[in-house]
Order: C-alpha cells, then structure tokens, then sequence
C-alpha cells in the first residue's frame, strides 16, 4: 500500500492528521488530532501495539459483543478501535479539566477485500476506473451545519473518539479490484464536481486544483491510497 498526500493551509485552522502505512500487517490509519499533535503518534502506536491480538490471532476481540450483521473481520476492526476509545478516555482524558479527541479512520486489506472502521474525516471515496467518484463515507463538519452561504464558519468535528468511555461508529467492507484507489479528503464543504473529476485527472495536482479554485480559504487535506 502507498499514501500520497497533500495539504492547503487557506485562512483558518484544520489540524493536519498523523499517517499509518504498515505493509506487513497490510493495514493502515489515519489519526487526526483535536488537540496536541504529537499525540496522535501515541494513537497509531496503540493500533499497531494491538492490531495483531484483535485482528489476527482475535484473542482480545471476545472481551467486546460482536455485531451479528457485520463478518468477522468487521467485528475484528471495530473491536479494535472501540479499545482505542477506551486507552484515550482512560489515559488521557479522564479526570481532566479540558478533553480532546480523534478523528480516526483505520483499516486493512486482506484476500482481496478492504476493511475499515470511520469516526470522523476525512471522507472516503472509491476511485474506480471508468466510474464517477463513489461516496465511501461522507463526513460534514459540525460548523458545516451552522454556516450560512455568505458565511463559513472555521472547522469543527462532528465526529470524535476517546471523548466518552463508549463510542458508534460505521464499519464497512467490499471486494478490491485491480487499480481501485481510495482518495481522502478533510474538507468541510465538497464541491460536488469533484465526484465527476475524470479519472485520468484523480491526481494530488488537479484534485488540489479544483478544491482550491472552489474557494482558497478554505483548509483541506487530500490523500489517494493505492493497494
């Protein structure tokens, strides 16, 4: 797997997410930190710490209900993240006067299939060849809901982990085909002419293009993920 990314600072504040690529496992994540950047490092290390117990040898998977409507490795990964909420809410913010969270997406590739789990941004979509952009998991900003046209508000979360003891979140899987991609994007509005963006021009250069030309204040992080 390789991540390619980009980001456009604009006018106002959208923090910048830390980065997992593990080809060994064949697994990757996506931690975005409301609150010190550096521990986001921490979050990436917890997954990879307990990747292997939940989702391969699952001896930890049990102390979490499995979801009789999702596979195995569905369960696996939610299983996964659910224990990530709880470190963060248990280690960093319990008892604390200010709490902050993540907005964490993670996910694995195995047999030909992908696997992720999504709290919060960035959007995920599946770039397909000969097909429009399809909508994986739309994420909208929480200051997104109170803007007005005239009026865009700096970005919120809608979505975090680690806030509360317990945590809901979409959990999803489909079949990989040779040249799929996935590309991310944290932005609080998109533009839906990026949806039907070419897919010759699905690139870091034209996506940051189009997304800055819509309005150049606005922040965004852009990533294309290739298996």
């Amino acid at each position: 797997m390789k991540l390619e990314h980009r980001c456009f600072s604009g006018k106002t504040f959208r923090p910048l997410p830390e980065i997992l690529i593990n080809e060994d496992l064949q697994m990757f994540a996506i931690a975005t930190p409301w609150g010190p950047r550096f521990q986001a490092k921490k979050i990436l290390e917890i997954l990879v710490q307990n990747y292997e117990s939940f989702c391969v040898d699952r001896e930890k998977t049990s102390i979490y209900q499995n979801l009789s409507s999702l596979s195995e490795e569905e369960n696996a990964l939610r299983a996964l993240l659910l224990f990530c909420n709880e470190w963060i809410f248990n280690e960093q913010n319990r008892g604390k006067e200010y709490n902050f969270g993540y907005e964490l997406i993670c996910g694995n590739f195995k047999n030909g299939k992908l696997t992720f789990v999504q709290a919060g941004h960035p959007s995920i979509y599946l770039d397909r060849s000969d097909l429009p952009l399809q909508s994986l998991g739309h994420v909208l900003d929480f200051s997104a809901l109170f803007s007005q046209s005239d009026q865009r508000l700096p970005p919120l979360p809608s979505t975090l982990i680690g806030i509360y003891s317990d945590s809901h979140f979409p959990v999803f899987s489909f079949p990989v085909i040779p040249e799929d991609r996935l590309i991310f994007i944290s932005r609080d509005f998109i533009q839906g002419s990026v949806l039907n963006i070419p897919r010759s021009n699905r690139n870091l250069d034209h996506l940051s293009s189009v997304l800055t030309e819509e309005n150049e204040e606005i922040p965004f992080w852009l990533g294309i993920l290739s298996f």
